[in-house]
């Protein structure tokens, strides 16, 4: 289309646009630092708001929910789908195909499979992210990647915070339902939790204990039992006895009480876990039986010497 006669202004046009072509290949493939923040800039946006957003869900499913939009806008997908540990389909967005067909069962102590075709598996200690390819972008580059792994890692801290909740939760209400008093406190003997059980067995409220001594219930005749019960378990031992204690209206109970030492992931001992069960009426019958088997026994001695005074009455 350029003219026969003049081609000054097409070799000047063309000489332009080439070194234009060149200038955009430069900065797409080396772009200058100033030109990377400004474009990494959105992508690190994106990062700190997921941040801040995962800090307030407590689910599984809410980690799928905020966090899986943003790895299909941040890497270009088609979609992206979030797996646990046990091959469950936590939560999904976008467009998924093939992943209902992906997800094997596992057997028995055996791991789940998730392989499925047209998307990329990323590990994670708490299960598996699969983000989907689009045409827009058909091949993930290193830049992706990298997304990818720190967007992984953001979902792999979410649900092992989620996973701890939940064990906690679960954990406060079994002691929460147990009908044994289960206390926990310091080295030192000092209540840092109470439940309700241990509440009616002390008549103590929550309130009026945490923070006090344990020795607050100690039978006042052992002054000796406790310091050297957490003595032994601040040793790491595991003690069992049966001691009594005093209500807050001042009458003893008899307790079955075993204490075990509170570990750190690092191992040291950090507290003390007491578990204390009412055997008053345990102990009340046994000396019901004691005192009866005491009074049987009398009764035969008293039958044999009757008898034995007959016997040599008679021979006399």
């Amino acid at each position: 289309v350029a003219p026969s006669g003049d081609q000054g202004p097409l070799e000047l046009a063309t000489q332009a646009i080439t070194l234009a072509s060149a200038l955009l290949f430069y900065l797409a493939f080396a772009p200058p630092a100033i030109l990377r923040n400004a474009w990494r800039q959105p992508e690190q946006e994106m990062l700190r708001l997921a941040m801040g957003d995962l800090k307030a869900v407590s689910r599984a499913e809410e980690v799928a929910a905020c966090l899986l939009p943003r790895v299909v806008g941040m890497v270009g997908g088609l979609g992206a789908a979030l797996v646990d540990q046990s091959g469950r389909l936590v939560g999904s967005h976008g467009q998924t195909p093939g992943l209902g067909d992906g997800l094997v069962p596992a057997d028995a102590g055996a791991a789940p499979e998730v392989a499925v075709p047209g998307s990329v598996r990323l590990p994670l200690s708490t299960g598996t992210l699969l983000v989907w390819t689009s045409p827009y972008t058909p091949l993930f580059g290193r830049q992706e990647f990298e997304l990818l792994r720190a967007l992984a890692s953001l979902a792999e801290l979410a649900l092992e915070r989620v996973h701890t909740a939940e064990r906690d939760s679960q954990l406060a209400a079994v002691v929460d339902a147990s009908g044994d008093a289960i206390v926990s406190t310091t080295l030192d003997g000092t209540i840092r939790s109470w439940n309700p059980a241990a509440g009616v067995t002390y008549g103590r409220s929550a309130e009026e204990t945490i923070g006090q001594p344990l020795s607050i219930v100690a039978q006042l005749d052992c002054p000796d039992e406790l310091p050297e019960l957490l003595r032994r378990v601040a040793e790491g031992k595991r003690v069992g006895l049966e001691t009594r204690h005093l209500r807050q209206d001042g009458v003893a109970i008899s307790v079955a009480l075993t204490a075990a030492p509170l570990r750190d992931r690092a191992g040291a001992v950090v507290g003390v876990s007491v578990i204390a069960h009412d055997i008053s009426e345990r102990k009340l019958a046994e000396g019901a039986l004691q005192e009866a088997k005491e009074t049987a026994d009398r009764a035969n001695h008293a039958k044999s010497e009757y008898l034995s005074r007959m016997s040599h009455e008679l021979r006399t």
